[in-house]
């Protein structure tokens, strides 16, 4: 197992210290996909076996293994995406994970029964899914998948009730759909990315698409919002992290991968990313990717140029999944040979 702690470069100029937590892992599988719960006690995790690990974040220890339900001729089709279900008012039950298969499935786990509440098979459209996300309100969530679509599921009936696609003149992608994100502001809004390396703005209300942007090659879930601003990273070693303005749909930022020179050596491009996303406290991005296998970590701050502050390099395997937890400093990004690495964002005192 590799020293993570030996791979973690902080700024000089910077107040930001990224240290190390825990490794964990349970499988030499890919982990595609990872959350941390509502609650910040568990972080899951979608893995190419087909299978959901789900650790307890304080002791390191797995709390729950739920299994791929189902096998052809022994191989394993893997989790490609995974979502804790909002808890709101409505929620008669919680700790609901909701999770999509490359094999057109989707399941309703309750994780601490173990129990699998609902699947329902969308592979009659010999699909594959990957990427969900759930609308603010948690009455429904969205699916990009590889048929160019993104379809809008009711949660209470699990019903599918909407597929946004082009065609006759409609635009829509030309390839699959690797992200998809609801407007909090705005849950009538949906942002799209994907193979077609196009970011669409939908509106649910007409089903059409209102506004697109191109340049970012979306290979996995790397599409956020913050403060009016879409944050993309591209399966690209060249042009990799954008800021586009959400109401002008135009590049806001290009995002300097090396930014003043920070731990790059000339022969280095920038990592091909899998994902990207915003801290919670919207304070700083975080994004990984391949070739080089590499995590970074940036100051959100457009007037100061976006500043990398950290930075976890020559790693052994690339980053394929990065998420942030909701009320504390902790972030967690799993990697294609199985690794979950914990780690911990603080603000340094001297």
């Amino acid at each position: 197992m590799e020293e993570i702690a030996q791979k973690v470069e902080n700024s000089e100029t910077s107040k930001l210290v990224v240290e190390h937590i825990m490794t964990l892992m349970d499988t030499s599988d890919e982990i595609f996909t990872l959350k941390f719960d509502p609650n910040d006690k568990y972080i899951a995790c979608g893995c190419g076996d087909g299978a959901i690990r789900v650790f307890n974040v304080k002791t390191g220890k797995m709390a729950f293994l739920l299994p791929n339900p189902k096998k052809y001729d022994g191989f394993l089709f893997p989790i490609t995406c995974l979502r804790w279900r909002p808890v709101t008012p409505e929620s008669k039950v919680q700790n609901v994970l909701v999770a999509c298969s490359a094999d057109g499935s989707l399941y309703h786990w309750h994780v601490t029964s173990k129990k699998l509440m609902h699947t329902f098979e969308l592979g009659q459209y010999g699909n594959q899914f990957f990427c969900l996300d759930f609308s603010p309100d948690g009455k429904q969530f969205a699916l990009g998948a590889k048929d160019k679509t993104v379809r809008i599921m009711d949660e209470y009936t699990k019903t599918l009730v909407d597929t946004l696609e082009g065609g006759m003149g409609a635009l829509g992608h030309s390839n699959r759909v690797f992200s998809v994100k609801y407007v909090k502001e705005d849950p009538n809004l949906l942002i799209s990315g994907g193979w077609d390396s196009t970011i669409l703005l939908w509106d649910l209300r007409s089903s059409k698409v209102v506004k697109s942007f191109y340049g970012p090659h979306i290979c996995g879930d790397s599409l956020d919002l913050r403060n009016g601003k879409i944050l993309a990273g591209s399966y690209s070693n060249k042009d990799n992290l954008y800021s586009i303005d959400l109401e002008s749909f135009e590049l806001d930022h290009q995002i300097n991968w090396y930014g003043e020179e920070f731990k790059k050596t000339e022969d280095k491009k920038p990592s091909s990313l899998y994902s990207a996303l915003y801290t919670s406290d919207g304070k700083h991005i975080i994004a990984g990717g391949a070739s080089p296998n590499e995590v970074r970590i940036f100051k959100n701050d457009p007037e100061e140029g976006h500043k990398v502050v950290s930075g976890i390099s020559d790693l052994n395997s690339c980053p394929l999944a990065i998420d942030v937890a909701h009320s504390s400093n902790k972030f967690a990004f799993g990697t294609a040979d199985g690794y979950l690495r914990i780690m911990n964002l603080t603000e340094s005192d001297e």
